[in-house]
């Protein structure tokens, strides 16, 4: 088969993923926790306006129409959670500290420049692969009596599939949709923790299986002026459900099963909306403002309950400086409040407001053929964690929370 006959194929085969995906939705979008691309990350995730690269399908699909030619990501990501919980006692306890590592592959491509035909010059197309890492994500209270408190953790190490394509409608105006799905997989439970070992000691865990459906995302991006750009996108309210049989154990030993049909969780519908200003050539500003339906009546806990959240804007803004042709430097801030208020009763959301610093840097050079341009990223990252008092009812233990989380990544992108 020719390379314009891949290209119509590939153009099929997203376009009718992105038809199918209209109608379902996906499982719990990590990529909002941590970011993704590293481009991206080091300039805390303000992307929605100028998304240049193949990360491009998350944040905005429009950024995909931005493309004039081919390019491939490979990238490589290092996350170290330390999140803790303080107890009436006084001792802090580390509950996560599960040092997880990430890969992603992106691919953005012109199909005019892929296939030849100048007709779909137009017309550029954007995969991401991505495996995202682990997160604590609750834990369930139990009486004084027993010397333990369930932690319930998300094992989500799943790889991650985004297939999106963008239009340029002139070039002021690019439009784009994109779909996110999760592999199916299996999510463990650590239900009840001992926690008068040091480091906390499992003792009872249910693995269950997921079944993930996907979830569509839609943008825009406009040129006002030269120097402004600005952005808009929606991402879909994200879901899954548990299918086939529960398994859980007990000290390591199977104690019962069961068969399950039913939604577990979700994670809110997204509105974000963005601006990037390039005041002189080497400089460029992006700023995000992200809308996070919380309160919306069909978000769940892991249980599927009803989750007692409320609606949250989360601010970001990422810097970029070229300082030579070669060198780019950058520097981002990010402030993810949480959904979810101080616990005082029987259920124990450990999550806290987040501040997110990062920096990163990019070095472009062209060792491997004078026709390849070659850009090396990197990035670091904090996420700290504010510290919560969750002064509990007579029934409970009251306890505090927190920490943080480092990351760090390499990624190598040749522009084809």
């Amino acid at each position: 088969m020719s390379l314009k006959g891949l290209g119509r194929g590939f153009l099929c085969f997203v376009s009718i993923a992105l038809i199918l995906s209209l109608s379902t939705v996906t499982y719990a979008n990590l990529a909002s926790i941590y970011g993704i691309g590293n481009k991206a990350i080091a300039m805390g995730s303000a992307f929605t306006a100028h998304p240049d690269d193949p990360s491009a399908t998350y944040y905005n699909p429009a950024g995909l129409a931005l493309e004039r030619g081919n390019r491939i990501s490979l990238g490589l990501s290092y996350y170290y959670p330390a999140l803790w919980m303080q107890g009436i006692d006084g001792k802090k306890q580390y509950i996560d500290n599960d040092k997880v590592v990430g890969l992603t592959l992106g691919i953005a491509s012109n199909l005019g420049h892929l296939t030849g035909y100048h007709q779909l010059s137009d017309f550029s197309i954007g995969i991401l692969l991505y495996t995202p890492p682990d997160r604590a994500y609750t834990v369930h209270a139990i009486p004084p009596d027993t010397p333990s408190f369930p932690l319930y953790k998300d094992t989500a190490s799943q790889l991650m599939l985004l297939l999106g394509i963008g239009y340029r409608i002139t070039d002021y105006l690019q439009i784009g949709v994109s779909s996110l799905l999760y592999m199916p997989g299996t999510m463990r439970t650590d239900y009840y923790v001992d926690t008068s070992q040091n480091p906390i000691q499992t003792i009872g865990k249910v693995d269950r299986g997921l079944v993930i459906m996907a979830t569509p995302e839609i943008g825009i991006i406009g040129k006002p002026s030269r120097m402004v750009d600005i952005g808009l996108a929606y991402r879909a309210r994200n879901a899954s459900g548990l299918k086939g049989v529960t398994t859980f154990s007990l000290n390591g030993k199977q104690i019962t099963s069961e068969t399950n049909d039913e939604k577990v969780v979700t994670t809110p519908s997204q509105i974000v909306a963005g601006v990037s200003v390039k005041p002189s050539a080497r400089l460029r500003i992006n700023a995000d403002l992200t809308y996070s339906l919380w309160s919306d009546s069909d978000v769940t806990d892991t249980e599927g309950d009803p989750l007692s959240a409320t609606d949250t804007l989360e601010p970001s803004i990422g810097v970029q400086y070229q300082l030579t042709k070669d060198w780019a430097l950058r520097g981002g801030y990010r402030y993810a409040p949480s959904p979810l208020p101080a616990q005082t009763g029987q259920t124990n959301f450990i999550d806290s407001d987040r501040h997110i610093i990062s920096l990163g840097a990019g070095y472009g050079f062209g060792w491997f053929s004078p026709n390849i341009r070659s850009v090396l990223d990197l990035f670091v990252q904090l996420q700290q964690l504010t510290g919560r008092n969750n002064a509990k009812q007579p029934a409970y233990e009251s306890y505090s929370s927190g920490g943080s989380v480092w990351s760090m990544g390499i990624a190598l992108t040749f522009k084809l």
